[in-house]
């Protein structure tokens, strides 16, 4: 069960960036899904609904931020037999 306190801790962890440290929007968007996975992914109990969780953010980012959620993240970009595939599939 979530609440709106749940939203209100993703909102706080936000809040308490360094904004000298927060300088593009791609940092706040890092920084966004990080306090997500933090609030909302640990509580779930199975890979699917946290797969789920992460294809709704991925989206979001694409959608309502207007960012290619692949290249905000690209630094995750697992090498597979020396060749990165650009897609970010999970954030383990």
């Amino acid at each position: 069960m979530f609440n709106l306190r749940d939203f209100a801790r993703v909102i706080f962890g936000i809040c308490m960036s360094d904004k000298e440290k927060l300088q593009t929007t791609e940092q706040a968007v890092r920084l966004w899904m990080h306090e997500i996975l933090r609030v909302f992914s640990d509580r779930l109990i199975n890979e699917e609904d946290r797969l789920n969780l992460f294809n709704i953010a991925k989206n979001t980012v694409n959608r309502v931020w207007q960012l290619n959620f692949d290249k905000v993240f690209e630094h995750l970009d697992k090498t597979i037999n020396g060749v990165k595939d650009a897609k970010i599939t999970t954030l383990e």
